[in-house]
């Protein structure tokens, strides 16, 4: 579909069109389909563009696709639309998509730890915790658990460590991946080998928010 084409809008009850549903999953996975599939967006009219955001959410939410590429659609979306009103409900849709995180540390840069924890479903977290000695790590481990909250799956991690309690400490995404930085650093360059999973906090350690 070229960017020429408009995707045709679909009946609200049945969730996007066929070739709709087709460009919106190779929006997410290629650069250019996704800018086509914005730009021909954009070229609708004000309550034809409010119907297609409903109609992309209800079909993402619902789908396999990969999360981080389906917000930047959402938030290519947010850039190119300059009604207000739109715009607002556009970056509600957008955080909705985002999953919820919790960051956590204890002890010092001598010697402590940092986590970060992410949704995967609701009440399901995963979490990646780095811990060191004299700045640099002996440890790092995956996990994903049982929790309510991103508080909850950090303490079930830690009583499933043994009897020694760590004071974590709630702080902000950008504070724990400053405290993650240098000693998992030195622990890849060490030839520490990281656990399965880790590489779906890459975006989160890069942004640290």
């Amino acid at each position: 579909m070229s960017s020429a084409e408009r995707p045709g809008l679909a009946r609200t009850d049945r969730g996007a069109s066929r070739p709709l549903r087709a460009w919106l999953t190779r929006a997410v996975s290629d650069d250019a389909a996704l800018g086509e599939l914005a730009l021909a967006w954009r070229g609708h009219p004000l309550p034809e563009r409010r119907q297609l955001v409903s109609l992309f959410y209800r079909d993402v939410s619902h789908s396999p696709l990969d999360p981080e590429r389906v917000q930047a659609l959402f938030a290519t979306m947010v850039a190119l639309e300059d009604d207000g009103t739109l715009q607002a409900e556009l970056l509600a849709t957008l955080a909705r998509l985002t999953p919820a995180c919790g960051a956590f540390v204890y002890g010092d840069d001598a010697q402590g730890g940092a986590a970060l924890c992410q949704e995967l479903d609701r009440a399901r977290w995963e979490c990646l915790v780095i811990d060191w000695q004299q700045g640099t790590a002996g440890c790092v481990q995956h996990a994903t658990v049982d929790a309510d909250t991103s508080v909850s799956a950090i303490a079930a991690i830690e009583s499933a460590r043994g009897p020694q309690r760590r004071a974590w400490q709630e702080v902000s995404a950008y504070a724990a991946c400053d405290r993650f930085a240098l000693p998992l650093l030195r622990f890849t360059r060490g030839g520490g080998q990281l656990p399965p999973g880790a590489g779906r906090f890459a975006t989160l350690l890069t942004r640290g928010s």
